[in-house]
């Protein structure tokens, strides 16, 4: 079975123009051709001419199509390789909106998800970590990075006063995290996301989807409980609703179970310390595992239009047969 990008195949449109310019400089050609050399010369190597118009042009179209097809990214998904998964790129993508400081854990959610941070970064050996936080908006707060102390020291920062938005957009930080990872880099990729589920505004809708098309490991993780609590203002006081009523923050889990499900990822709850002990321990238990990746299919396609290059240059640079 064949796994590719399907939007980048969208490049063979390309290929009218080309036959197209091909098939005016074919004409051209053999007009100019017939100036140059005269009109009796020209019935005797007319066959030369179009013999090589010919096999240069289809060698053209090769190579434009076998670049094509190795730029969609092909993979073979039968038989898949089995490798190490002692190298891979992690990235967190920390919910940072004003109802991770509910305290309904023991302790506040954001300090819960620091916990578990932490522990899975120094558990994580021959790992680099990234680190997104979303609220309304998104944004990559750290790269991905071999600097695990500056990664761990950043997550005292984590807050809702890191970003300026209001509301929750869980979305908008998953698309975040995902355009985080090295874009030139093969490697095992994993998200581990961090929030309470409750999101104001975005869609959670086709991220199973993107997280597969993108080949992204996937962990939902749920920080919060079902009864939830008041959210913390400052100064003994709670958010209220329009209503002048303390506003109750509840996990939930919904969309994040179903996101997970799509993306052929897990689900976890994280609603005090053992759920974190649990999940450190399940994260890094996951390096001594093997690893079955699809065979890189582009390696193969690349050999075609190297050799229609090499004898695209073996045509074009040979001289013309002179006459005896």
């Amino acid at each position: 079975m064949l796994v590719y990008r399907q939007s980048l195949l969208a490049l063979f449109i390309l290929l009218a123009p080309l036959l197209l310019f091909l098939w005016r400089h074919y004409r051209k050609g053999l007009h100019d051709f017939r100036l140059l050399i005269g009109p009796w010369r020209f019935e005797q190597m007319k066959d030369a001419y179009i013999f090589r118009w010919f096999f240069s042009s289809l060698l053209l179209v090769i190579y434009f199509s076998a670049m094509i097809m190795a730029l969609s990214d092909i993979r073979f998904s039968a038989n898949p390789v089995a490798e190490d998964v002692s190298g891979r790129d992690v990235v967190f993508c920390v919910d940072v909106s004003r109802s991770m400081n509910a305290q309904d854990t023991g302790v506040s959610r954001m300090d819960l998800a620091r916990e578990a941070i932490t522990g899975i970064i120094e558990s994580g050996h021959s790992m680099r970590f990234g680190l997104v936080v979303f609220k309304g908006t998104a944004s990559v707060f750290v790269p991905v990075t071999e600097d695990l102390y500056t990664l761990i020291d950043s997550l005292s920062y984590l807050g809702p006063g890191l970003l300026s938005s209001t509301g929750t957009n869980i979305r908008a930080g998953v698309d975040t995290a995902v355009s985080a990872f090295p874009s030139m880099q093969e490697s095992r990729r994993q998200l581990i996301l961090f929030t309470d589920g409750e999101a104001l505004e975005g869609s959670m809708d086709g991220v199973g989807m993107l997280l597969k098309e993108r080949r992204i490991e996937f962990t939902a993780v749920g920080v919060g409980t079902i009864n939830g609590a008041t959210i913390p203002a400052g100064a003994d006081a709670v958010v209220t609703g329009p209503d002048g009523q303390a506003v109750v923050s509840r996990l939930d889990d919904r969309s994040l179970r179903a996101a997970a499900a799509a993306a052929g990822g897990t689900y976890r709850q994280l609603d005090q310390h053992a759920a974190v002990h649990a999940l450190v321990t399940e994260m890094s238990a996951q390096r001594g595992q093997v690893y079955a990746r699809e065979r890189l299919g582009y390696r193969l396609l690349l050999l075609p239009a190297f050799i229609a290059m090499a004898l695209l240059y073996f045509i074009w640079g040979s001289a013309w047969k002179r006459e005896q």
